[in-house]
């Protein structure tokens, strides 16, 4: 008996651990009507396609009104689906996620702007650069908070070849932007046998470059 005491706690302890790892946060699905709002619904599923929130929960929606709806959520990526039962949109309606603690910071907003069926992908979690072409990209970032930096540069290889094997004699190969401005010059030097050699540069991609030897 006394064994068997031990492994459910331990089973406690280690489901404790697990889900202390997970964070949730209480959100509003706020839905703001503009006309027509009774032929407005949506609900929020989870990626297994599981409802977690939807509305109107009773009745219709009026018109030009601003309605509630607060769930707790865990930090994750869902979709948003809107419908229409007339089948012309929302007619100026909108949805907005909001932290339901501070009220102001949204996690998304937007609206079915035509038809009878439409799905956003909204996520809820920490915000920052979520583009991973970006110089700043995080990886722990779920909401993209339009913070991404692209770099204006890119590296490219320069090969110069010589058949012969004895350079280029004095032959440059120079880059130049077609605004004026010299980046660099380059040349092939001798080598005992046939000569290849490379350099790596970086071009600012803002400028349109030429090269000439």
């Amino acid at each position: 008996m006394k064994n068997k005491i031990k492994i459910i706690f331990v089973l406690v302890v280690a489901l404790t651990l697990s889900a202390s790892t997970t964070y949730a946060t209480w959100i509003n699905i706020q839905i703001t009507t503009a006309i027509y709002g009774y032929e407005i619904s949506w609900d929020l599923t989870d990626s297994n396609g599981t409802v977690l929130a939807y509305g109107p929960s009773i009745g219709g929606y009026s018109n030009n009104t601003t309605y509630n709806h607060y769930v707790y959520l865990a930090d994750d990526c869902y979709n948003m689906n809107m419908y229409d039962s007339y089948g012309d949109g929302w007619n100026g309606g909108t949805y907005n996620i909001l932290d339901s603690a501070s009220g102001v910071i949204s996690y998304a907003n937007g609206g079915l702007a035509y038809g009878s069926a439409g799905t956003d992908v909204v996520c809820i979690g920490a915000f920052g650069c979520t583009n991973p072409l970006a110089t700043n990209y995080d990886s722990t970032a779920l909401v993209n908070n339009d913070s991404c930096i692209f770099s204006t540069c890119t590296n490219v290889t320069l090969y110069m070849q010589d058949s012969y094997g004895n350079g280029w004699g004095g032959s440059l190969w120079t880059i130049t932007g077609v605004i004026g401005g010299s980046f660099s010059s380059f040349t092939l030097r001798i080598f005992s046998c046939k000569s290849s050699s490379k350099h790596q540069i970086i071009i600012q991609l803002s400028k349109i470059i030429k090269g000439s030897h």
